[in-house]
């Protein structure tokens, strides 16, 4: 059976007794396959399962886009209930409400690249809403899918200053038959959008063959954003090769990569990411070690 909390002092209280290991799975909800998976995921490990729905105020730059995020709790707590998750937290929003985070600017080379860059605050509302959360639920493992992996990073340097033993799991990317990867945002697109959309993943796939058959001009790296654009994307907002381990730019010495990429279609930002291996800049080529 499910419980279902929206009082953190009635959490605090059960977790006070409780004596098993704690897997927690932080969403912001409208449920999908991709959330189901990280749920599978959890319950192959002993303990307990605790899944979050919070949508974070603090994390929208733009407030329209927090008002029109897909909200589905009636059908999300019927999810959680047929996945027998022993705990479903879900605060109501004065949970954003007077958090004090000091020490940002440590999480400085993370946030202010990609996502950061494209979204000002929003990691910084993320850092701050899951330090919340993990301070009060403080689990064994923080169960979190690779797709927003920007994010994984930030997510890693929190636990570790705040001195947590939290172990990471991370879950593949959840991705439709087309390719792409599955997103509460993708309800937001009709029929053909979802179509077109699934071009970003192909065009990624292709610059990672590309690297690994030849090599692949910086320039010609570039002209890849002029191919989202003529595959029904309005606008790129960023396409990049970048170390997977700190989000540093890649030089002459083979380091592990990753293809990262966010794009606009029908007004609705996607993201995606696609793991290269080992990858050198050499003569200004992208090339495969």
């Amino acid at each position: 059976m499910t419980l279902i909390i929206r009082n953190v002092q009635k959490l605090e209280q059960i977790l006070k007794v409780n004596n098993k290991s704690i897997k927690f799975i932080p969403t912001l909800g409208n449920l999908h396959d991709g959330h189901k998976k990280l749920i599978f995921e959890s319950k192959k490990i002993s303990g307990i399962s605790i899944v979050s729905i919070f949508v974070n105020p603090l994390q929208f730059e733009n407030k329209l886009d927090f008002l029109t995020y897909p909200k589905t709790l009636t059908r999300d707590i019927r999810i959680i209930k047929n996945l027998n998750v022993e705990i479903l937290f879900v605060p109501n929003v004065s949970f954003s409400e007077n958090i004090k985070f000091r020490n940002l600017d440590q999480y400085e080379k993370l946030i202010k690249v990609l996502c950061g860059k494209n979204r000002p605050g929003h990691f910084e509302g993320v850092i701050m809403i899951l330090s919340k959360f993990l301070d009060i639920i403080k689990p064994n493992f923080l169960i979190l899918g690779d797709k927003d992996f920007q994010q994984t990073l930030v997510i890693k340097k929190l636990v570790q200053n705040m001195i947590l033993k939290t172990k990471i799991k991370l879950i593949k990317t959840h991705r439709m038959q087309s390719g792409l990867a599955l997103s509460s945002r993708n309800l937001l697109l009709s029929n053909s959008g979802r179509g077109n959309a699934a071009n970003l993943f192909k065009i990624m796939k292709d610059i990672k063959s590309s690297i690994k058959n030849k090599g692949l001009l910086i320039t010609e790296f570039n002209n890849y954003k002029n191919l989202l654009i003529s595959s029904g994307f309005e606008k790129v907002n960023y396409l990049e090769i970048r170390n997977e381990n700190d989000l540093s730019n890649i030089d002459t010495k083979p380091t592990e990569a990753r293809l990262f990429a966010s794009a606009n279609i029908e007004n609705i930002k996607l993201i995606d990411n696609l793991s290269l291996g080992q990858i050198s800049i050499h003569n200004k080529y992208y090339t495969s070690s």
